[in-house]
């Protein structure tokens, strides 16, 4: 498999932060939030 090159990728904090203060108010104080990041690549 060969390496294709670098990728982008661009995020918006404020939507991430909004979102996370949404699940907040869900979840309440007494639970911890973790975040998880996975991506695949698919190369063709």
């Amino acid at each position: 498999m060969q390496n294709q090159g670098l990728a982008w990728l661009e995020i918006d904090l404020d939507a991430v932060g909004h979102n996370v203060s949404m699940i907040k108010k869900v979840v309440g104080k007494s639970c911890e939030i973790m975040a998880n990041c996975q991506g695949k690549c698919l190369w063709v």
